[in-house]
């Protein structure tokens, strides 16, 4: 879990006037998921009232020409939210949403579903442009020591048919000639298939779909897989993630709608899949039942994690690594990759929602996978 999509409260009160008392609210946001071991390291600098509170640069110039540049304040506002992140100490990337990170220093490069026909086919000037950008900022990212950048600039490429693709395909090739880290979220048949070889990252939901295929061929290009929108249940969050091998899972489920956004949280699909709710008792937030699935989920994993580390510590000729070999071999012949093997409703590619059976994956028998792991790590370690 190393990635949270949050709609930053940079729309709510009267920014204007109380920046000090808005710098507070998302410095809340950003530390609340810490409290249960998750990361919150996506910068999304939505532009509705974020310049007047955190301006992160100035993006100036005729189209084809254009530039950034940073004051000494917008360096320290910068500055500001990535000693936040690493506030974190598995802070090991910044997710950054480029687009609306431009929008933030004074560029509308808009979103492909956003322009106009004509925008879409006369995009050589905006490529030009972010390509300068682009290495200009990665540049000082990496001059200043901060986290490695993620140059999110597309996601659910699918969603807009054939053109999207290949337009996502073009920035990601920008990201890798100038030597920076491209990264996207896929959910259909043509991201499944161009996809793989273009990004260093590719984090796929289960429209994609997500199967053997789609892992190997990312791997086979030197590339990562990760999850993205994979579900909300404990099994989806753990022992599934653990069997594709994925390098994090990006959840697009929300903090920030619930909070801050009353009453559009009462929504369905905000309700159903906002992480916390307002806590009136403290002013504050409290966690959902989403977010306590993905705590469990996430401890699921780290047992077998915790498992397969210790082996690594032990010889291979041992009883008991020899068990703890056969038991991981068993487990993940047990756990289909493609999800759609368990999902009761049609997922939706877009909303990235499925009703998970709970026949096999169920509460008794994640409790019986984890008293045997535990067993299994004892063992290891010559312990009873």
């Amino acid at each position: 879990f190393s990635a949270w999509y949050c709609h930053w409260a940079d729309w709510w009160g009267d920014y204007q006037k109380n920046k000090e008392g808005l710098r507070e609210t998302i410095r809340k946001q950003i530390l609340f998921p810490f409290k249960y071991r998750f990361n919150s390291n996506e910068l999304n600098p939505w532009p509705y009232g974020m310049p007047f509170v955190f301006r992160l640069g100035n993006i100036t110039g005729n189209p084809g020409e254009r530039t950034f540049t940073q004051t000494p304040e917008q360096i320290a506002n910068f500055d500001w939210w990535i000693e936040h992140f690493k506030k974190d100490p598995e802070c090991r990337f910044i997710l950054l949403m480029a687009r609306p990170f431009f929008m933030n220093c004074g560029w509308n490069n808009k979103f492909f579903e956003s322009r106009s026909p004509e925008e879409r086919k006369n995009c050589e000037l905006d490529l030009k442009d972010t390509e300068r950008i682009t290495r200009q900022v990665d540049q000082m990212c990496k001059e200043r020591n901060y986290p490695e950048i993620y140059w999110y600039y597309e996601g659910e490429i699918d969603n807009c048919g054939i053109e999207h693709v290949k337009f996502a395909l073009r920035n990601a090739e920008i990201v890798n000639r100038i030597g920076a880290t491209s990264f996207v979220t896929i959910n259909g048949p043509l991201a499944y298939k161009m996809a793989p070889p273009a990004f260093k990252h590719v984090w796929a939901n289960p429209a994609t779909p997500i199967d053997e295929e789609l892992i190997a061929t990312i791997k086979k290009h030197g590339n990562k897989f990760g999850s993205h929108n994979s579900g909300d249940s404990r099994f989806q969050a753990g022992f599934w993630l653990w069997r594709t091998g994925a390098e994090g899972k990006y959840q697009e489920t929300t903090f920030c709608y619930a909070d801050y956004m009353l009453p559009y949280c009462l929504l369905p699909w905000n309700y159903n899949t906002s992480l916390s709710y307002p806590d009136p008792e403290t002013q504050g937030q409290r966690p959902s039942l989403q977010l306590l699935n993905y705590r469990d989920g996430r401890d699921d994993y780290l047992y077998c994690h915790t498992l397969e580390q210790a082996m690594k510590r032990s010889s291979p000729e041992t009883k008991e690594y020899q068990m703890a070999k056969q038991f991981l071999s068993d487990l993940a012949a047990r756990i289909h990759v493609d999800q759609r093997k368990y999902h009761l409703t049609k997922f939706d590619g877009i909303e990235a929602t499925a009703v998970v059976s709970t026949d096999e994956w169920n509460g008794f028998s994640f409790e019986r996978y984890r008293w045997k792991i535990a067993t299994l790590i004892m063992g290891l370690e010559g312990k009873k």
